[in-house]
């Protein structure tokens, strides 16, 4: 469902700003956790 999926994309995205702004280096390992964490598919692109 496309809705669901966007709303798992903003929570993905506010995770990742609390994670930088908490001093945290984001890392594509972390990112990609993060991705699987929230059931987010990848991108096509």
């Amino acid at each position: 469902d496309e809705v669901e999926i966007q709303e798992r994309q903003g929570d993905f995205i506010n995770e990742i700003r609390k994670l930088a702004a908490s001093g945290t280096t984001i890392t594509p390992t972390m990112v990609e956790k993060l991705l699987e964490e929230f059931k987010i598919p990848p991108a096509d692109n």
